[in-house]
């Protein structure tokens, strides 16, 4: 399954192929939140809009935000831990995942808000808090992993992806 997550809530993306439009449905809610984007970049960034709009109304409404889930399991994957499941369905070929800048604050230079980036492994970076990406100068460099999101897609688009884009980004 292609998921998406953004402040505790988890997405379900599909393509329409007739329209060429992603489109996606926040799972595990009463309330229907849809959004959808013509790239990757778009629909990331309607998502997280859709998901600000839900906050912003229900605070309007004095409603209380439904949560998905405690972020400790994923629904779909069984009882696993959130990062567990992203290590099984995180879009990931020769160690490089896919990840979308959704905030480049103080790193406007070096990142494009809302790109799909090739995160590199660096285990010592994670411990720390940060991800290492090839940034727009083309330098290898550490970030905060709280400006990415990461992208799931099946595994034989995510490899055409990252063939596609070998310099590390999109």
């Amino acid at each position: 399954m292609n998921t998406m997550n953004y402040k505790g809530y988890a997405a379900k993306i599909n393509f329409d192929e007739r329209d060429n439009i992603f489109w996606g449905r926040v799972l595990g809610l009463k309330d229907s939140i849809t959004f959808e984007g013509e790239t990757v970049s778009e629909l990331a960034r309607d998502f997280h809009n859709a998901v600000d709009h839900y906050i912003a109304d229900c605070k309007q409404t004095g409603r209380k935000p439904a949560k998905p889930y405690s972020g400790k399991l994923m629904p779909g994957v069984g009882n696993h831990t959130v990062s567990e499941a992203e290590d099984r369905s995180f879009s990931q070929i020769d160690g490089k995942r896919l990840v979308i800048c959704t905030d480049n604050r103080g790193n406007e230079a070096s990142l494009e808000q809302w790109k799909v980036y090739q995160s590199l492994p660096d285990e010592d970076a994670e411990r720390q808090g940060a991800i290492r990406v090839t940034d727009e100068e083309g330098e290898d460099c550490l970030h905060p992993s709280e400006c990415f999101s990461p992208v799931f897609l099946e595994s034989s688009v995510a490899k055409m992806f990252i063939m596609q884009n070998p310099a590390g980004n999109e």
